[in-house]
């Protein structure tokens, strides 16, 4: 029998505190297997790329909450570790629009075989609010390819501040470390923080004790099956809503003066050393247009794609990849759109099926992984 979304298991009532003493201390067990307490705040790569911590957890325990989008992500790539796709793979990378945009990441895969012939395992591993750094922290511990990196880009990803992108060297979001990340933020800001995980380790594991915590004190183990889809057609909103949204945009982070004009320049570096990242572990890249609700939208947003759009084509050429772009032939409507940005029902089948004929040459261009590759990728 299926589990339903969010649910406990109870425990006999004469073990409880037993149970909770005993679940917290494998919580520390675990950590520490994983590398995650360092004693001495040593880099704790090596000792987190085993993925070590997915062999003791099962991922609903893991998790913080049904909807805990950096747990899920953090988890599937540590199960990545430990099993490599046997096939070769597409990573659809970036925020909560990228969780929306497909039905499952099966009908991807589906309609790429269709296109090429090739069989691809989609991997989404998608993040509300993610940012450039995160997005580097992904690709830098995803198996070796051959593979298709997809980093969705649009004007909010070239808004983070610099600090804000750094918080991820020491897993404040994703629990994963990335050298890459380190090194580009040291080289690029002359200073970065410590290159450890454990302050986002611990203050995960703060978090899911703290919001588990009537489970626990009932002597229950949390239990949280992951839910991708946030929303639905039946909680569209309404156009003024919507049009609300973009005159925020206008008149905050994308003013003059504001942070899309004060960052883009950062994160256009960081996007190009994701590139070259991609490129070095045997990934072809392809930046994605997000999806966007242009019924509404319009043109609103043009000036900012004008800085950002010619970048990403330059970036993907250099490291023979793609930029593209299936918002002005998909067909999306309103209706399609939750918000701005955030696609239900049809809208999820129509971005599928365009999406699929733009990724299809980067596919067709795959080599085939061999055993050896396979092993690598594992360590």
């Amino acid at each position: 029998m299926a589990r339903p979304a969010t649910r406990s298991r109870r425990r006999p009532s004469g073990v409880r505190r037993s149970a909770v003493a005993a679940l917290v201390t494998a919580i520390a067990c675990v950590a520490l297997m994983a590398g995650a307490f360092p004693a001495t705040g040593v880099n704790i790569t090596r000792p987190y790329r085993s993925g070590a911590f997915t062999r003791q957890w099962r991922e609903p325990a893991f998790l913080r909450g049904k909807a805990d989008d950096a747990g899920h992500v953090s988890y599937r790539i540590g199960a990545l570790k430990l099993a490599p796709p046997n096939r070769p793979w597409v990573a659809l990378i970036g925020g909560s629009n990228v969780r929306e945009c497909l039905q499952l990441p099966a009908d991807l895969s589906d309609e790429l075989e269709g296109l090429t012939g090739v069989k691809t395992r989609t991997l989404l591993l998608a993040s509300t609010n993610q940012n450039l750094g995160e997005t580097m922290a992904v690709v830098d511990n995803l198996p070796r390819g051959p593979g298709v990196v997809v980093v969705a880009v649009n004007h909010t990803r070239f808004a983070y501040s610099p600090a804000n992108v750094a918080r991820q060297i020491q897993g404040k979001t994703l629990l994963m470390p990335s050298p890459a990340l380190h090194g580009f933020i040291l080289g690029d800001q002359g200073a970065a923080p410590a290159d450890t995980i454990a302050p986002g380790i611990r203050a995960y594991w703060a978090q899911w004790r703290r919001k588990n915590a009537a489970t626990l004190h009932a002597g229950e183990t949390p239990w949280h099956v992951y839910t991708r889809h946030r929303y639905d057609a039946d909680h569209i909103w309404t156009a003024d809503r919507k049009r609300s949204r973009v005159a925020l945009w206008l008149g905050n982070r994308g003013a003059p003066g504001a942070e899309f004009d004060r960052f883009n320049g950062f994160n256009g570096r960081v996007l190009a050393a994701i590139a070259t990242l991609a490129d070095a572990r045997g990934y072809r890249v392809v930046f994605m247009e997000a999806s966007c609700d242009l019924e509404i939208v319009g043109t609103a947003f043009d000036p900012y794609k004008a800085v950002y759009v010619p970048l990403c084509e330059r970036i993907a050429a250099d490291h023979g990849g793609y930029y593209v772009d299936p918002n002005p032939t998909v067909g999306l409507v309103n209706a399609d759109f939750r918000d701005l940005t955030h696609l239900v029902g049809d809208g999820r089948t129509k971005w599928t099926t365009a999406l699929a004929a733009a990724l299809a040459p980067a596919v067709s261009a795959l080599p085939t992984p061999s055993p050896e590759d396979r092993r690598l990728g594992s360590e």
